[in-house]
């Protein structure tokens, strides 16, 4: 038997406090800490106005949770191991680390919301990054009636009129596609999916816009994937599938027929800006494993030392960018290699392998897209090091953890397990 996911006319009759705070959160996260701190706050506030003691408590006997813990408390044991004049600046850091293993519990009250409901809060996210592009757009419209050749690509969201990080901005635009396809599955009025539809041909064309390359490979990977996950909603997978193969093959023969200027400097930047930005990376990873190599297995250099380490290392390669430019490993799963040694890297590892065996035996599809998202976009960026890498990933582990709870609402009854 269904548990109200679909069948209720008017789902959002009940909207509470904890909805409305979850979408205001989700609204302001793209945004960082402008404003993403005012949404944090609210979040917290209906958590506490919507506390369950038992439920709390039971979360923190689940598999992912406690491997999340666990990385926790290894990641504190390694400021045992920095050194000393350096301490004090990197315990100004550990709040991040804290918020990753706090957002997940500020998530739990979604449990008692059934899928319609949760979309209306994840549609807060989804609103921020359809006002980001078109703002961005918009600038990079001005600045072309001003003259300026070709001002749509990768820097337009870093101008004055934008001020966003690329890279980011890309994941999330990324992870704002696959819950709109999620919407297609969850409205289905004619005039509901028609915006859906416009809004995800949008999210598709901004990831070449943007021209990251490595939210290009997510896409190119996590499409095939949801496809396979969803195959079993056979009218609707379809109609998905063809959509998606329509604008992915004429977004290609724009970008590699077309040949006016802007498409050919996008061809520029997303084919022969590869292997420059990957050789760079290549060279930083090397240095990365040369430090690693060179100290504890185990435990790596300790939490705080890697930068340290990784500038002695630039210095004496003669990287100069990475030395100038303050290069982190730009890769999570090699810079907690490096941080805190094979245990660290295990317990990292241990921690999404649990959250995405859990996902796929609740067939919660948008959950797996998720952890593979972290995992693609952690092989060549540093999310971790960043508030807004940690506020993104804090909220994803937090819907892939309500999985766990076999009284989730948004989850068949016919799709529970018993733990």
């Amino acid at each position: 038997m269904k548990s109200g996911i679909v069948g209720e006319k008017n789902p959002f009759r009940h909207i509470n406090f904890y909805q409305i705070a979850l979408f205001l959160f989700l609204f302001t996260l793209p945004l960082e800490n402008r404003y993403s701190n005012i949404g944090l706050i609210l979040l917290t506030a209906a958590w506490i106005l919507q506390f369950e003691r038992q439920t709390v408590l039971s979360s923190f006997k689940k598999f992912a949770y406690i491997f999340l813990i666990l990385n926790l408390i290894w990641f504190l044991i390694g400021l045992i191991f920095s050194f000393q004049e350096f301490f004090w600046d990197y315990m100004e850091k550990v709040g991040k680390y804290f918020l990753l293993v706090l957002l997940p519990l500020l998530m739990i009250p979604a449990k008692n919301l059934n899928r319609r409901q949760l979309a209306f809060s994840f549609s807060g996210f989804v609103i921020s990054m359809v006002l980001i592009l078109l703002i961005s757009y918009a600038n990079a419209a001005g600045q072309y009636q001003a003259g300026i050749e070709n001002p749509f690509n990768y820097s337009v969201f870093v101008s004055k009129g934008g001020d966003f990080h690329p890279a980011y901005i890309s994941m999330f635009v990324v992870c704002a596609f696959f819950l709109c396809l999620e919407g297609l599955q969850i409205f289905k009025s004619l005039g509901a999916r028609i915006v859906i539809t416009a809004i995800l041909i949008l999210f598709f064309l901004s990831v070449f816009v943007i021209q990251a390359r490595t939210a290009i490979l997510a896409m190119a990977i996590l499409i095939p994937i949801y496809a396979l996950l969803a195959i079993n909603k056979r009218r609707a997978f379809y109609a998905r599938l063809v959509l998606v193969i329509s604008v992915f093959v004429i977004g290609t023969i724009l970008v590699f027929k077309v040949g006016n200027t802007p498409f050919l400097l996008m061809k520029e930047r997303v084919v022969n800006g590869f292997t420059n930005s990957l050789s760079i990376r290549i060279e930083t990873w090397k240095c990365a494993l040369e430090v690693f190599t060179s100290n504890s297995w185990i435990i790596g250099v300790g939490s705080g030392n890697e930068h340290l380490a990784l500038k002695e290392c630039y210095y004496n390669n003669f990287l100069t960018r990475q030395y100038f430019d303050n290069y982190n490993t730009h890769n999570d799963f090699l810079h907690i290699l490096l941080r805190n040694g094979i245990i660290g890297l295990l317990l990292w590892i241990g921690f999404l392998g649990t959250m995405l065996i859990r996902n796929y035996q609740v067939k919660n599809h948008i959950g797996i897209i998720f952890v593979l998202l972290f995992c693609i976009s952690g092989l060549t960026e540093n999310l971790l090091s960043r508030i807004w890498g940690i506020l993104f990933i804090g909220t994803g582990i937090g819907f892939c953890l309500l999985s766990y709870f076999n009284d989730a609402r948004f989850i068949s009854g016919s799709k529970r397990i018993t733990e």
